[in-house]
């Protein structure tokens, strides 16, 4: 059951989408309901030096709740 990540391309939400089978049919932004869409490059996460997984990839100072995740 794949997660795909978008950016609205409209008003650069980004959102995650679950889809229960491999056919993503069509996609809306939640925020502005636009089909114009860019899909992103998604990473399942990091392993950070305390062994728990973060999403630093979505912060680019790195310092970010997500980065420090006790």
């Amino acid at each position: 059951m794949p997660v795909y990540e978008y950016q609205c391309l409209d008003c650069d939400h980004i959102f995650s989408q679950f889809f229960f089978t491999l056919d993503t049919g069509v996609v809306c932004c939640p925020v502005c309901q636009s089909q114009h869409l860019k899909k992103l490059i998604s990473q399942i996460g990091n392993v950070n030096k305390k062994g728990s997984t973060s999403s630093c990839e979505s912060c680019s100072s790195g310092n970010c709740s997500s980065c420090h995740a006790e």
